[in-house]
């Protein structure tokens, strides 16, 4: 069975802000218009395609749901889980880009089945534990030396939340192999956000290099490709799937301003 396709549709008004609620923390239900006035960025259009695919593990079913409905609505691809058993299960069908670990399940501490995903598959899955205690920065730095890529913290931001799963999504999905041998670093870099459906202006932002050179950069792409258009080199890019390429740069490094364009 594969992965659920994203919705593309709006799932309502009325159920988004019950997500948002409780994402945001806020317990009590409220007038929707009122609320949405105050959070305009949080219900948006689904995306035209799959950003990649989420596996949502908690144990309470009601978060799991929520959690898993409104990363949908953004364009994502999700499963759930509610242990850790179900969780190892589902990675070996069907392994997920992101997965967002409750660090307290029924069967296995969610920092014991961070540690076994990391030894059974390295950096190909993206993770993020989740702890809905406030705890001290050393319960952060243990989860990030047992192989957690992120920690957050409940209540979650819905904005903030995307933004991680976003970030981890970019970093652990495959680009095809094609023709990459002769593009450097930063083009291979450049070619997956657009395969990721980023335009130019938006990996300028990315990765903190100007527009004008982004524009440089996929007219070299395009011409050691042999193509004449985005859209074909996109679609060159996912003639086959393979794994992804080990000279791709991480985006925290490009983001933080370590490389440039």
């Amino acid at each position: 069975m594969g992965w659920p396709r994203s919705r593309t549709g709006s799932a309502g008004v009325e159920h988004a802000v019950e997500r948002n609620h409780y994402l945001l923390g806020r317990c009590r239900p409220t007038d929707a218009g009122a609320f949405l006035a105050g959070v305009p960025s949080l219900v948006v259009p689904a995306l035209r395609r799959p950003r990649g695919r989420v596996l949502v593990v908690d144990d309470d079913a009601v978060i799991c749901e929520l959690l898993a409905s409104s990363l949908a609505e953004h364009g994502y691809q999700t499963r759930r889980a509610s242990d850790g058993r179900e969780t190892l299960y589902l990675v070996e069908r069907e392994t997920p880009d992101v997965i967002l670990l409750d660090v307290h399940l029924p069967d296995i501490s969610g920092y014991q089945l961070c540690r076994r995903l990391r030894d059974d598959h390295g950096d190909a899955i993206g993770i993020i534990l989740i702890s809905g205690e406030r705890k001290e920065s050393m319960d952060r730095v243990a989860g990030m030396l047992l192989g957690a890529d992120d920690y957050l913290v409940k209540p979650l931001a819905l904005d903030e939340l995307l933004a991680r799963v976003q970030r981890l999504a970019r970093r652990v999905r495959p680009l095809p192999r094609t023709v990459v041998a002769g593009l450097t670093r930063r083009e291979l870099e450049i070619l997956r956000l657009l395969a990721c459906g980023l335009d130019h202006l938006e990996i300028a932002r990315d990765l903190v290099i100007a527009p004008k050179t982004v524009e440089k950069h996929i007219e070299h792409i395009l011409l050691k490709l042999g193509v004449h258009s985005r859209a074909q080199a996109i679609a060159l890019a996912f003639r086959e799937e393979i794994p992804s390429v080990p000279t791709l740069i991480d985006l925290n490094r490009a983001t933080s301003g370590g490389l440039v364009g």
